[in-house]
């Protein structure tokens, strides 16, 4: 895990210096970084969760996965036929993309960047690399939502689905996440969240029994112990996050109000459904991910919007999301196993050595079960 400590520690001191330092070379040092990591991402061999499934479909193409991600894999294969090189230019194209969103949203991209790869970035990067295309291309739509662009926002939206039909929820968000919502509405909904995951109820399992969904026994067999009717380290970090954002929201630069909008009610979106879907926690896990970006863009928003000790309060606060969601990745020993970082260019193991471990990380998913964590179920 050495690689990601360093990525760490640069990031960290970068987004210090981002932040409380005014410069020039902030510009400079936010694309120097970017490019150190999307080397480091662009040159690793065989990590993660995920890579055994998309390497026999890159081989094969018997996969039935979205149109645009297989058009994607036929052109790679055409250009050159190497799973590792299939997964450089997969990653080229993911941070030139996140070079672009960052440094046209945040006012302080360095920060962006610590909190994306702090907070989903590094499993998203690794593991989901559809669901990640998706997302990308929702928050470059955002400039098109902020503008009223409707066909601009469909299009990328729509480009979206072909790499993971999860995005369709997308669509239907250009009528609402510019909208200024009653705060009584928001906080009346999170009060009501807030007793139904401390409830008994579990209304949508009693749904998907009554249509006879087909997966409900295996979402079922997957819900962390004793995750729900307490209170624990996932409801108090939503509770946290829901007062920072409802209070930052009064005092917010002119200049971020229209973008922090967007990203505070995708923030608020994404606690409704920890609070509403925890019964399920895989649907849960999988819907909130695709509104985890408010993390990475509200915060620096906020910072920018406060100053003195505030400031500091806020970005501290901001770090101890890091910390805690890091914590609770790199301390489940699956991800130990299979996270372990290795450089194509450089010695690392054989392909079957590669398998043998992954085989012995899925012997850990008990474990992994109690966290919120992207496993490959």
């Amino acid at each position: 895990m050495t690689i990601y400590g360093i990525i760490g520690f640069l990031l960290l001191i970068g987004s210090m210096f981002d932040v409380f330092i005014e410069s020039k070379k902030k510009e400079l040092i936010y694309f120097i970084l970017i490019a150190i990591i999307a080397i480091v991402f662009m040159t690793r061999y065989l990590v993660g969760w995920d890579w055994y499934n998309y390497y026999k479909d890159f081989y094969n193409l018997n996969f039935k996965y979205e149109e645009g991600y297989r058009l994607f894999v036929i052109l790679v294969k055409k250009i050159y036929p190497n799973f590792n090189f299939f997964i450089g230019l997969n990653s080229l194209i993911d941070f030139i993309l996140i070079g672009w969103i960052f440094r046209k949203y945040s006012p302080y991209p360095i920060f962006s960047l610590f909190l994306y790869l702090g907070i989903s970035g590094l499993s998203l990067e690794v593991d989901l690399l559809r669901n990640v295309k998706s997302i990308l291309l929702f928050l470059v739509s955002v400039k098109a939502l902020k503008e009223r662009k409707i066909i601009v926002f469909l299009c990328l939206n729509i480009l979206g689905m072909t790499f993971h039909i999860t995005s369709i929820i997308y669509i239907f968000l250009y009528f609402i996440l510019d909208r200024d919502w009653n705060k009584n509405i928001v906080v009346g909904t999170f009060i009501l969240g807030i007793i139904y995951y401390c409830s008994d109820y579990t209304l949508i399992v009693d749904f998907l029994k009554k249509i006879n969904f087909s997966k409900i026994e295996t979402y079922l067999a997957i819900i962390p112990q004793g995750k729900r009717n307490i209170v624990n380290i996932f409801l108090l970090e939503r509770v946290i996050l829901f007062i920072t954002v409802y209070i930052s929201s009064n005092f917010i630069n002119k200049k971020y109000r229209k973008l922090f909008l967007i990203f505070e009610n995708s923030a608020y979106i994404y606690i409704f459904i920890f609070l509403f879907c925890s019964e399920l926690s895989i649907i849960s896990i999988r819907l909130s991910l695709l509104f985890v970006f408010s993390y990475w863009l509200i915060f620096p928003i906020i910072v920018e919007s406060s100053s003195g000790v505030i400031k500091i309060v806020l970005f501290i606060l901001a770090l101890s999301f890091i910390g805690l969601k890091n914590f609770n990745f790199f301390t489940f020993q699956g991800n130990k196993i299979v996270y372990g970082y290795e450089n194509m260019f450089l010695e690392h193991k054989t392909y079957e050595e590669k398998a043998e471990l992954l085989k012995l990380a899925v012997k850990y998913r008990e474990e992994g079960k109690k966290r919120e964590l992207l496993i490959l179920y």
